[in-house]
């Protein structure tokens, strides 16, 4: 009896750790068109968000800004350090919205990912790979 109450509470904890990977990615996915930009001043009205702890106090807060096309922010984002702009936006900061929970997800592969990039490896999705391989699977066992 004592193994099925283990059993039943590791099940109990697993589900509970997969439902908040499923709510951070879905939260990541509705800040998806949101970015995040550094160094305005605070007399500009614009919406702010909250300070992170790590920035020093004289800085402004970052200005949350959602863009209503995807491939706007992609252009934002490709050229995160303009320098064409006059001051004083010459020293604008611009990221993407994402959950910290993410960040600190990305900083445990970032070493992985560096390492196959200098191996030329590709990284793929282990969820787009299963697809592949189970259309795949579906097609040779016709």
């Amino acid at each position: 009896m004592a193994e099925h109450a283990k059993a039943h509470d590791d099940l109990k904890d697993l589900t509970a750790k997969v439902e908040s990977y499923e709510l951070a990615n879905l939260e990541d996915r509705g800040r998806r068109n949101n970015l995040r930009i550094r160094i305005i001043s605070e007399k500009v009205g614009l919406h702010r968000v909250l300070k992170p702890q790590s920035l020093p106090a004289h800085m402004p807060r970052d200005t949350l800004m959602q863009m209503h096309y995807y491939y706007i922010k992609n252009i934002l984002r490709a050229n995160r350090n303009m320098k064409d702009l006059q001051s004083p936006y010459s020293n604008i900061l611009i990221f993407g919205n994402i959950l910290a929970f993410t960040l600190r997800k990305r900083l445990v592969l970032k070493d992985l990912m560096e390492q196959l990039r200098r191996n030329n490896l590709p990284y793929r999705n282990p969820k787009s790979n299963s697809r592949r391989l189970s259309t795949e699977w579906k097609k040779s066992s016709k």
